[in-house]
């Protein structure tokens, strides 16, 4: 279900006094600040307010509130929430989310002039079965240093998200070691890692003339990395970027893995796990 709401907020005191006749417009970006002499109340449409009337930048508690306003809710009829800065055509807004039973919302504010710029309510089928246990940012993170084998300080940098995938809310942490880059997604209630990939950056072929490796040392690799042998659903030699790689997707039980591999020195380029 996906509606545009518009709500503006105004100041209180900005729609107690108003002074003057306000001069309209010429385009729509225009507008008069002009005041007379004699008070009058009136009632302001959302691009009549001057400037000097609209309510400050709202900071990400405000935010919040409008969201829970416009879907008719409370902070305590919510499991959790959470909003984000971000910038959509130059124009600095909040995306805030929220659940309360089974029902995701996704609300965005203009942070300037307090608009909901758009709401969305979706059911899921599924719901969402975690409870309020969150392990936090910080505990995600290990989790997947950790599962990487990758120390904290030898990162360049580490970006870390809460969102909801298929039902569940996760962290995903991405962070950049060595030559490799790195996504993670970490259930968010129990620290799990449910998926992740890594991709290698900076990877200059080997010379030519070496001899390729064969299918089964590949295989030996891809298994080794896994830590689990399976069914191979895709596997073949490909050339790219003027180095040869093989390409491939292993299946054991409900993980599936898929890697590019280079043919020559057995360097992984690209390694992705994820669970269906």
């Amino acid at each position: 279900m996906k509606k545009i709401v518009t709500r503006t907020l105004v100041s209180c005191a900005a729609l107690a006094v108003v002074g003057g006749a306000l001069i309209a417009p010429t385009l729509a970006t225009e507008r008069s600040q002009t005041a007379s002499a004699a008070p009058a109340v009136t009632t302001l449409s959302a691009t009549a307010v001057s400037d000097a009337a609209k309510p400050a930048a709202l900071d990400e508690a405000g935010a919040k509130t409008l969201a829970l306003e416009t879907a008719g809710l409370t902070a305590d009829q919510v499991s959790w929430i959470w909003a984000k800065r971000d910038y959509d055509d130059g124009r600095l807004e909040y995306e805030v989310e929220f659940l309360s039973g089974d029902w995701k919302y996704e609300v965005e504010v203009d942070a300037a002039s307090g608009t909901v710029r758009s709401y969305d309510q979706d059911r899921k089928g599924r719901g969402y079965t975690q409870s309020g246990t969150d392990i936090g940012a910080e505990a995600a993170q290990t989790a997947a240093l950790t599962h990487a084998g990758v120390k904290a300080a030898d990162t360049l940098f580490m970006e870390t998200e809460v969102d909801v995938d298929d039902g569940l809310r996760v962290y995903e942490v991405d962070f950049f070691a060595g030559s490799r880059e790195y996504d993670y997604k970490i259930d968010a209630a129990t620290g799990a890692v449910l998926s992740f990939d890594y991709d290698i950056e900076w990877y200059a072929p080997a010379a030519g003339g070496e001899d390729l490796l064969t299918e089964t040392q590949v295989k030996q690799i891809v298994e080794r990395t896994a830590g689990t042998t399976g069914v191979y659903t895709k596997f073949q030699l490909e050339h790219d970027d003027d180095r040869l790689l093989y390409e491939g997707e292993l299946r054991s039980g409900r993980m599936e893995y898929e890697f590019e591999i280079d043919a020559a020195t057995g360097a992984i380029l690209d390694w992705d796990a994820d669970r269906d």
